[in-house]
């Protein structure tokens, strides 16, 4: 109410949207005033170039007075979707509607396609088609692909009864050739195709260093004990067979076998100087090592080594036998090769021809000499002919293929 010349003046107005654009200024002005006194300040106490400082207010103005421009239509959409709602069933209904396909085993993705990520969205198939495969956890945890049409796990059981210990260290190498032939009759277990069967040059073989690798984990606990495990069942043998090169002949030798391999690409068969025999003596007798104890039905037998007696004896699978040396007696009888059986030199399998199958209870045992199969450890095979000359050794390394 205002009285002016004695006249009483009443106005009656909703001023509220006047007070909020009054307020709405006064903050945008006090906006301005900050930043200008920032940036002033960053230049005098903090030594600021003063094009950046006029650089850095320009943004902040202008990100001030665009925020006011725009408030009046964050207004009108604010409005425009509070009268706008979202009906959760018909978007279910449509989403239900719509074909769905799924990728758990695996597919293709022919043409681009696009699909929610956690940050946002992803595009798959942009550049050509694109494979979605099905991921497991290993054996060792390790999360990886999963292969598609795996074979059956093998399960290979062994019933061992015997009177006493002795007899039962005995049978060790029974449960092996068991165990090898049952392994030998999977697909995956067979020597690869990429093996020819061909001898390393002997000469230089029978010249080479080298001997069997195991490998062991040792464990120290905070006592001093220790804890070990064997990682592998089988050793693994390495030699360098630059040591058996005398020769510039025996040099081109191995340089020709190395080319026809197509270096570590295809296996050979490998003389092990130090151990090439069934028999300690070299010359294999048909009693040199137990293969099994027939039981009238048993009929394949591999071949195998065995080293040690007393404390733990390792028995080492044989496949690569040297044809026509291979001898094999049943409780004592030596049989006929051809006759009585046969060998596979390929595997070190011998299976007995029907009707000579060893009856129950009957050793099976055999002497041979044999191969390691093997390949060259490297790619590349380094020559210098100077140093040859003044007599350094050649690196050739070859290392024992394991099926």
């Amino acid at each position: 109410m205002t009285q002016i010349d004695g006249i009483t003046v009443s106005i009656d107005a909703d001023t509220r949207a006047f007070q909020r654009e009054i307020a709405a200024a006064d903050k945008l002005a006090r906006g301005f005033g900050a930043s200008i006194s920032a940036a002033l300040s960053g230049a005098v106490v903090y030594g600021r170039n003063f094009e950046d400082v006029l650089s850095t207010l320009g943004l902040r103005l202008s990100s001030l007075a665009l925020n006011a421009a725009l408030k009046p239509l964050e207004q009108g959409l604010s409005a425009a979707f509070q009268s706008f709602s979202i009906d959760s069933n018909s978007i279910a209904s449509a989403v239900s509607a719509a074909p769905i396909k799924k990728y758990a085993a695996g597919g293709v993705i022919a043409a681009p396609a696009y699909f929610p990520l956690g940050t946002g969205l992803g595009l798959a198939g942009e550049r050509g088609a694109e494979a979605i495969m099905p991921l497991a956890r290993g054996a060792d945890g390790k999360l990886g692909v999963v292969a598609q049409n795996q074979a059956a796990p093998l399960n290979i059981t062994v019933n061992v009864s015997t009177p006493d210990a002795a007899s039962f260290r005995r049978s060790e190498s029974y449960l092996s050739g068991v165990i090898a032939r049952g392994c030998a009759r999977r697909p995956e277990t067979v020597m690869p195709a990429a093996f020819h069967e061909v001898l390393f040059p002997l000469d230089v073989a029978l010249g080479a260093r080298g001997g069997p690798e195991r490998r062991t984990e040792i464990v120290t606990t905070g006592s001093g004990r220790e804890e070990r495990n064997a990682r592998w069942a089988h050793a693994r043998r390495k030699w360098n067979a630059g040591y058996g090169v005398k020769s510039l002949d025996s040099l081109s030798s191995v340089v020709g076998f190395f080319e026809e391999r197509r270096g570590r690409l295809y296996g050979f068969r490998w003389r092990d100087r130090l151990d090439h025999s069934s028999s300690e003596g070299g010359t294999p007798a048909p009693a040199d090592q137990l293969l099994g104890t027939g039981d009238g039905v048993l009929a394949s037998f591999q071949l195998v080594k065995t080293y040690g007696a007393g404390y733990a004896p390792y028995a080492r699978p044989i496949r690569k036998p040297v044809a026509g040396s291979v001898r094999v007696a049943v409780d004592g009888a030596e049989k006929v090769e051809g006759t009585d059986y046969d060998c596979d030199v390929t595997t070190g399998l011998v299976v007995f021809r029907a009707g000579h199958e060893p009856p129950g209870g009957a050793e099976v045992t055999a002497g041979f000499l044999f191969d390691v199969p093997a390949r060259f450890d490297t790619d590349f095979l380094e020559v210098d002919l100077s140093a040859f000359a003044a007599g350094e050794i050649q690196s050739v390394p070859v290392v024992e293929i394991r099926p």
